[in-house]
């Protein structure tokens, strides 16, 4: 459930202190209240993952799209983001993975550097 519509935040703690009735109440909230499920926070590490990970595989895909339909070139992409991120998809998610491996090792959380969540 947590999956679904991302949220994009530096970093995402899951609560481990959720029961299967705290499950039950999302999963219901989720048919009563529009955009209930971007308030939901994962369980788990893994769960905050998935949360993350279509962000990650959609900012330089969305690039590459705009690039291929015309809307703009790698020379319009702003400096201050292809510092930070480069500017092909492959070194974009690369870039991503790398930065929230490294600030998230060994925590009980995961997290993005600020300079590469900024960008």
């Amino acid at each position: 459930m947590s999956h679904n519509g991302e949220i994009i935040k530096r970093v995402y703690n899951p609560r481990y202190e959720k029961t299967w009735d705290t499950f039950e109440e999302e999963y219901f909230g989720c048919f009563h209240e529009e955009g209930y499920d971007k308030k939901l926070v994962p369980m788990t590490l893994e769960g905050c993952v998935m949360r993350i990970s279509d962000i990650i595989a959609y900012v330089g895909r969305d690039i590459e799209d705009a690039i291929v339909v015309g809307l703009t070139n790698r020379n319009n992409i702003p400096k201050e983001i292809t510092k930070n991120l480069g500017n092909t998809n492959r070194v974009i998610i690369n870039k991503l993975v790398m930065d929230l491996t490294h600030n998230s090792y060994n925590k009980n959380y995961i997290s993005f550097s600020e300079d590469v969540f900024k960008a």
